[in-house]
């Protein structure tokens, strides 16, 4: 981890200004969170913001950061492969060979970060409008995360017909067909509130995709060298949730001092 972006020296000095208590709510693998597209315990957090006052816009005087890096800690699961149906393997092969976990070496890719207790801030994102397409069999990207009130573009990439389907939790919130390459389907359907929105081909088992709806400004996704910034956050303690869709849920306490930036390294 030698091409960490900041100096190891750097990081003593940090941990004097950051105060992480490593409070695991999924430790380990869940093989029934998996299974489930890794909700776990992560909705407990998003499902506690539904007791917490609206989000609210202020002035941020002496705001902080919070830059990191996710890693994995043990060796990761092994991959998957799904079998397609008939009718599918025409256009996509009789099989595809999925890793659960992405990234770069022990650098672990698409895992969301925010912040949980975050009631008050900068303001959200003006552009509120997302993408997901079907690219070779697969929907892409496989993890994102957006505000909720926004629009989905649901985009067809391949010759094959497509119907994607959007779930909260065992619910139908949309369902979109596709019959061409080049279609563009939008709908706010799967953005309306905040959660998890699991993704999935009707045709494809191996084509899924989540996406996290936030009524804040405050997250993060890492990207495939595992790295994120949440920046503008107001100086004070935070719960910091960091989820996955098949490794889970970890919460820590964060403090963020004003003007500073808080760097983490983190791991599943």
């Amino acid at each position: 981890m030698s091409h960490f972006p900041y100096p190891r020296s750097s990081l003593v000095a940090a941990l004097l200004s950051v105060i992480v208590l490593l409070a695991c709510t999924a430790c380990g693998r869940d093989d029934d969170a998996r299974d489930a597209g890794g909700a776990g315990t992560a909705d407990s957090a998003l499902a506690e913001s539904e007791t917490l006052p609206p989000y609210e816009v202020v002035d941020v005087a002496g705001s902080g950061a919070i830059v990191g890096r996710v890693t994995l800690g043990s060796p990761p699961p092994g991959d998957t492969t799904y079998t397609a149906g008939d009718s599918a393997a025409a256009f996509c092969g009789p099989s595809r060979r999925v890793p659960l976990v992405n990234g770069r070496g022990d650098y672990v890719r698409d895992v969301v970060i925010w912040l949980a207790d975050a009631r008050s801030g900068k303001r959200l994102p003006i552009e509120r409008r997302y993408e997901l397409t079907n690219s070779d069999c697969m929907l892409e990207p496989r993890v994102q995360a957006t505000v909720e009130g926004g629009m989905l573009n649901v985009r067809n990439a391949d010759r094959s017909a497509h119907r994607t389907i959007f779930l909260r939790g065992r619910d139908t919130v949309a369902s979109v067909r596709e019959t061409e390459a080049g279609q563009v389907v939008p709908t706010e359907k799967p953005l309306l509130r905040h959660g998890l929105v699991s993704v999935h081909s009707d045709r494809y088992p191996w084509s899924r995709a989540w996406i996290r709806v936030f009524d804040h400004p405050y997250f993060a996704v890492t990207n495939r060298d595992g790295i994120f910034t949440i920046d503008s956050v107001p100086p004070g303690k935070y719960e910091l949730v960091m989820w996955e869709p098949r490794l889970g849920t970890r919460a820590m306490e964060v403090h963020v001092d004003s003007a500073k930036d808080s760097r983490l390294d983190l791991s599943f």
